[in-house]
């Protein structure tokens, strides 16, 4: 049991401690010393990350301080921590704890960094006079120890070189600070150009190396840089680095002198130049100090960087505005969704809008530089279901162009296009339907859109033929309950064919005859069969199978509740397709994860949660569905690293 261990200082450094123990425990030998420590004499003293941790706070068991307190408050691996992936970093605080600490430095990549340590414990003189006012003697300090770190963060002045060499000729020997080893009175001086940049340098490895931060995959803080640099102008859409603007402005930030200080010089000749990998997919780690030079170049507060990667949102935050003069939520901000694609040419972003309110689509080249430009329309994709709904009527109504044009907001020629379009007969200045298609001097507005339109009405054309063939005995409105995206598409878009194509009304004579339940019941069972194969093959946010909701979906649901008895096969049917919860809620959660995946958002526990309306005290195998799915998704995250 060690009985004259020193109270640690804040920030003081593990090294500082044991330096104080064997001044008080007035032993003349070093390695008596290590001996007590850790009861051997093979461990060495180590300044930065100490091995066997554990057998020393085992030794201290009356001070209640635990190896991961003294790892965190008293070792430098917490300003490492945050730039090693999760399972290099688990193994590291293993040998940090076990072992005598022999590849610690490795699996760090301090050993091979082009980053050197420094050769002497450092100090700042005006934190040892704070330390000699308040404690009567002064300690290492953690922070003056961090490569990198030149000017203190505290006083912001220049940081000495002590006479203690780091690897003297005893590597048992632990050499305590006091007024002979920190009387280094060759004060550096530096010019202020240097001194400010050095200070925020060191500001920012302070906050650090104080917040517990945990590790991150290599290439989360890409990620960050990447979507900064597309800010800036720095990088295209598709994450390529404009390399020589980027090496122009990173130079034009910090001098040449600045980066030789902290061993950062930049070379844009060089393919491995660390400036240039720092930014591609990362193979290995990078020091801490060119990572807090980058998040310097930013000047953004750190903590900035360690939060969930930004996405760069060309045309800001939603929702977005229609811009449909004739929409009842004209310029509010009613679209949810945008789609960003990417222009061949420019390689700038392109955004499309859908408001639902009126189906109206349109697009815009990005990004947005003022706020003046979320009012822009760059191209009309679809004028939506309501401009037609609105064209029908004040064609029928035998309204002028010009009157139609100026209702609509758009200019005659647009009323002209999409009523031929829509196959509207009309009659304006004279000029016939027929009249209009024979002049050569008009036709749409691309081959795309007469494509797209051919297309889509063939597509709708040929589901709504097959329907009939497969329910030939269906009702309009029967067939319309199977497809009714298909019915309402036609009817909007193709309402003659629809007409002509569909079964017609038959008026029957009133019947005296009794209810054919045998009939019936297979009728309802095939409309059933046919609903729920196609349950879930929408796109869209999933919803239960419940008797209930099949019911309503069929139109059947006085009948199901009322004749349940009478309709054996189809109510079999259903008990045995309808979801439990825990079904339906696996369901949603697998639903909410490829949605994650889709818009390239971290899969993580409590946002699946939270997104899929789940309580952590849901089913106990729901819960073990989530995490599978979240292990999953991380192992894929650490493969195509």
């Amino acid at each position: 049991m060690l009985v004259h261990f020193p109270t640690p200082y804040p920030d003081e450094l593990l090294y500082s401690l044991f330096a104080r123990y064997h001044k008080n425990a007035g032993t003349l030998s070093p390695k008596q010393t290590i001996k007590e420590l850790f009861g051997t004499i093979t461990n060495r003293a180590v300044v930065d990350l100490q091995g066997n941790i554990g057998t020393l706070t085992q030794r201290l068991k009356t001070s209640k301080i635990s190896s991961q307190e003294v790892i965190e408050n008293h070792t430098l691996y917490p300003i490492y921590r945050p730039f090693i992936p999760p399972d290099r970093s688990n193994d590291i605080i293993k040998s940090m704890i076990q072992n005598n600490g022999g590849s610690i430095h490795t699996r760090t990549g301090i050993s091979a960094s082009n980053i050197k340590p420094f050769n002497y414990l450092r100090y700042c003189p005006s934190c040892c006079e704070d330390d000699f006012d308040k404690y009567g003697e002064t300690y290492w300090h953690r922070i003056h120890q961090v490569p990198g770190v030149l000017v203190c963060p505290i006083h912001s002045v220049p940081i000495r070189n002590s006479s203690a060499l780091i690897k003297h000729a005893n590597q048992h020997e632990f050499i305590i600070a006091n007024k002979i080893t920190c009387s280094n009175n060759a004060e550096r001086i530096l010019p202020l150009e240097l001194i400010k940049p050095l200070f925020e340098l060191a500001k920012i490895l302070q906050w650090i190396l104080n917040n517990n931060l945990r590790p991150r995959s290599l290439n989360f803080y890409r990620t960050h840089y990447i979507e900064r640099l597309k800010e800036r102008g720095l990088a295209t859409y598709s994450n390529r680095i404009r390399k020589k603007e980027w090496y122009s402005s990173f130079q034009g930030r910090f001098n040449a002198e600045f980066l030789e200080m902290i061993q950062s010089e930049v070379n844009i000749k060089e393919d491995c130049d660390w400036l240039t990998m720092i930014m591609q997919k990362h193979r290995r780690s990078f020091h801490p100090v060119r990572h807090a030079l980058i998040m310097l170049y930013f000047s953004e507060p750190a903590e900035c960087f360690f939060d969930r990667p930004i996405k760069h949102l060309p045309f800001g935050e939603g929702p977005w505005r229609c811009l449909n003069k004739i929409c009842t939520e004209y310029n509010q901000n009613v679209i949810k969704n945008e789609s960003i694609t990417y222009c061949n040419e420019t390689k700038r972003p392109v955004g499309t809008f859908c408001c639902n309110y009126c189906g109206f689509i349109y697009s815009r080249r990005g990004p947005d530089r003022q706020s003046s430009d979320s009012f822009k329309i760059g191209r009309v994709k679809e004028f939506g279901f309501l401009f037609d709904q609105k064209l029908r009527e004040l064609t029928g109504e035998g309204n002028s162009l010009r009157y139609i044009a100026s209702k609509l907001a758009v200019d005659p020629m647009t009323v002209k296009r999409r009523a031929l379009m829509l196959d509207l007969n009309f009659s304006w200045e004279g000029e016939k339907k027929e009249e209009a298609l024979k002049k050569e001097c008009y036709s749409f507005s691309s081959v795309e859109e007469q494509d797209n339109l051919s297309s889509y009405k063939n597509k709708h054309r040929t589901v709504w033929t097959e329907l009939q063939l497969e329910f030939a005995d269906y009702s309009k409105t029967q067939l319309r309950s199977l497809r009714p995206d298909t019915f309402i598409w036609l009817y909007r878009n193709d309402e003659n064919w629809l007409k002509d194509n569909s079964p017609k009304k038959v008026r029957k004579a009133p019947s005296n005859k009794r209810v054919d339940w045998e009939l019936r019941d297979k009728e309802i069972l095939h409309q059933a069969q046919y609903l729920i194969k196609n349950w879930d093959k929408s796109n869209q946010k999933p919803t239960r199978r419940t008797i209930t909701s099949i019911a309503r979906l069929l139109n059947k649901t006085t009948m199901l509740s009322t004749y349940e008895d009478k309709l054996p096969l189809t109510m079999s049917y259903l008990h045995k397709e309808v979801e439990t919860l825990e079904d339906f809620q696996i369901k949603r959660v697998q639903w909410v994860i490829k949605e994650l995946k889709k818009n390239n958002e971290e899969v993580r526990e409590w946002k699946v949660y939270r997104k899929a309306g789940l309580r952590k005290s849901v089913a106990k195998r729901v819960q073990n569905a989530i995490s599978e799915a979240v292990y999953i998704y991380e192992l894929d995250e650490k493969e195509h690293l």
